[in-house]
């Protein structure tokens, strides 16, 4: 009898340890999160674009290409004839992409050398697009916008009457589109060149994205942001405090993701029909490009206060990473989770906590690791990724919450009891000889915070959307339940 009361308790007893390590606060300024620093030593790098075998390319003012393995040593850099270069591309074959501000356009091997050069006349260094067939997309700042072959040759150009302004971006049936008419209008182009409609806006345009159904999600300087449907049609369009700059991106439940990108230091989360689920306001203003992690993480860089943000899909602040220098891009995700960001004069790798980016429609600024701005496809039913499923804090809390009240049911409480005494003992000891900090304060806040803030309805609605939000989580509690009910 003993033998099974001390087994019980000692399951018991890894279990409210994993939940405790899960649920207690952590500070987010706990620890550094810098794996490397490269510093390049010239001013205002370019978004990072990832190759294979996690080979990260940046470009810079100075006209150099680097290209940098894993742990942050140079593998080799390129020269361009002139300075100021855009953010490199990548296509399906490893080709790199990219313009000089003398409109040079580049075609570089994986190894780094020359694969061929064109000039698309006047000056200009807007980053290039890649279809899903391998067409390179370019809107020039010479009122035309250019298709070229993978060879370098001429496939078609289109009069836009005006500059481009911004990159090009791709949808999975081959539609393009681009900034039109100094940057005021959208067009969209069909894979031959022809003109499908023009949007006019309120003001220049920023970088779109692309919806799960295509909708089409940019804001304007006129301080609106918009949602126009795949026939050029008006969905719907909101008016804010300030202009944007920065492109949106799109998480796997259709919700928006921006920031204003100078006059504002928040980063807006919107539902699919224009509402604000949440706004998260930082210290920092000159807000980049967000990027949204398969774990629902959303990371944002800031020009103005050097920082990196980390932020649950909540809208509350997981962590902020301190940098030497102005944030110049938006984040890059790498496969293992790493976070890269670009500043004035170096590259970091930070530590993230997922594994890549979320497989939704338009996760990044580039829309993918290779920077293309093309949208392959896109199951709008798609099942979560098999790693977020597996990695998910709630998928465990939830099964483990389901074990300890299914067995508490089962059994006697005492046991209950003794595992919790248990618990605290160790956690005491382990104290005691600075194995394991116990944040008392933060404790306190979350007290405070929380069980004091709220009334009992108001816990009960929260407990219920944790689960009526999420059937794995759900799920995962029922099985946790069966299986403390069959252990007690």
């Amino acid at each position: 009898m003993n033998k099974q009361i001390f087994k019980k308790s000692g399951i018991l007893v890894i279990s409210h340890i994993i939940i405790l390590l899960f649920l207690l606060p952590v500070p987010v300024y706990a620890q550094n999160r810098v794996l490397w620093k490269v510093d390049v030593g010239v001013e205002n790098l370019s978004q990072v674009a990832i190759g294979e075998e996690g080979t990260i390319y940046v470009a810079s003012d100075r006209g150099y290409l680097h290209a940098f393995d894993l742990d942050g040593h140079l593998k080799w850099r390129f020269k361009a004839n002139h300075w100021r270069l855009s953010t490199p591309v990548i296509d399906k074959e490893g080709t790199i992409y990219f313009l000089d501000e003398e409109a040079d356009f580049y075609a570089l091997k994986k190894d780094g050398s020359l694969k061929w050069s064109t000039n698309i006349g006047e000056r200009g260094f807007i980053s290039p697009a890649v279809g899903s067939r391998g067409t390179i997309y370019i809107s020039s700042l010479n009122k035309n916008f250019y298709a070229f072959n993978k060879d370098g040759s001429l496939k078609w150009q289109h009069d836009i009457d005006g500059w481009g302004r911004r990159n090009p971006v791709v949808w999975h049936d081959g539609t393009i589109y681009t900034t039109a008419d100094n940057g005021e209008s959208l067009l969209a182009l069909t894979p031959e060149g022809k003109r499908k409609w023009e949007f006019n806006t309120k003001g220049k345009i920023t970088s779109p994205a692309i919806g799960p159904l295509g909708t089409i999600y940019f804001g304007d300087t006129g301080d609106y942001f918009y949602a126009v449907d795949p026939e050029g049609i008006l969905k719907w369009r909101e008016k804010f405090k300030y202009h944007f700059t920065t492109g949106p991106i799109v998480g796997r439940d259709g919700i928006i993701y921006v920031t204003n990108g100078r006059g504002e230091n928040t980063l807006y989360a919107l539902k699919p029909d224009g509402s604000i689920l949440w706004e998260a306001e930082t210290e920092d203003f000159k807000l980049q490009t967000p990027a949204i992690a398969n774990n629902g993480t959303i990371y944002t860089g800031s020009r103005d206060g050097h920082n990196v943000f980390a932020f649950n899909q909540d809208g509350t602040l997981k962590w902020k990473q301190h940098v030497d220098s102005e944030v110049n891009s938006s984040p890059q995700i790498g496969e293992d989770g790493t976070v890269y960001i670009a500043t004035e004069d170096s590259t970091y790798a930070l530590r993230g906590s997922s594994t890549g980016p979320m497989n939704s429609s338009w996760p990044l600024c580039g829309q993918n690791v290779r920077n293309t701005s093309c949208q392959t496809g896109f199951h709008i039913f798609s099942l979560p990724d098999l790693n977020m499923f597996l990695f998910s804090r709630n998928i465990l809390i939830g099964t483990l919450l389901g074990f300890l009240i299914g067995f508490t049911i089962k059994k006697s409480i005492k046991i209950i009891l003794f595992g919790i005494g248990l618990i605290l003992i160790i956690m005491i000891v382990l104290s005691k000889y600075d194995v394991l900090v116990i944040q008392w304060s933060q404790i306190e806040m979350f007290y405070n915070n929380f069980i004091t803030r709220y009334d009992f309805n108001e816990l009960l609605n929260r407990v219920y959307l944790w689960f009526g939000n999420s059937i794995p989580v759900a799920g995962s509690f029922g099985f946790g339940f069966l299986i403390g009910l069959k252990t007690g």
